[in-house]
């Protein structure tokens, strides 16, 4: 079955569970790679999943994170943003980082309250000075083995 539909509908499960559906500034936000084609979920209609959604004015914003494949570039993206755009909400094709961070600058803008963002890690490589005094160390034992008889066997 379909992935995408299903997180709509648990989302949407969520809401009405917490008794949030009538609460203020609520919106879902889906992260995916959007290559989901079936706009059915034990024969309901995405249409009829997100009736739920527009009825508490839930508005779905859907961030379709596919690298390098800008809106359109993958097969169900009219689908999803026709689905999404029918709640009050919007779909971003996000082929960049760039186009996340812009994404969500557009959330912060149409939703109420601030959203922060704070990133957890950094690719940063923190091995080079390890990998230098290995190679230090390696080339002293080599060059030790083979200027220094004393070295060149073991006691």
């Amino acid at each position: 079955g379909t992935t995408i539909a299903a997180a709509l509908e648990q989302g949407i499960n969520l809401f009405k569970l917490f008794d949030y559906l009538k609460a203020s500034g609520n919106l879902m936000v889906i992260f995916s790679d959007g290559e989901d084609t079936q706009a059915t979920l034990h024969g309901r209609p995405i249409s009829d999943i997100l009736s739920t959604a527009r009825a508490a004015s839930i508005p779905v914003f859907f961030i379709r994170t596919n690298r390098d494949k800008v809106l359109g570039g993958v097969v169900p993206d009219a689908l999803w943003k026709a689905a999404v755009e029918s709640t009050g909400g919007a779909f971003y094709a996000a082929a960049r980082e760039k186009d996340i961070e812009r994404a969500i600058e557009d959330i912060d803008r149409r939703a109420p309250g601030v959203i922060r963002i704070k990133q957890y890690t950094a690719n940063q490589p923190y091995f080079a000075p390890f990998a230098a005094a290995a190679a230090a160390l390696w080339s002293i034992a080599i060059l030790f083995r083979l200027a220094v008889p004393q070295f060149s066997r073991f006691p």
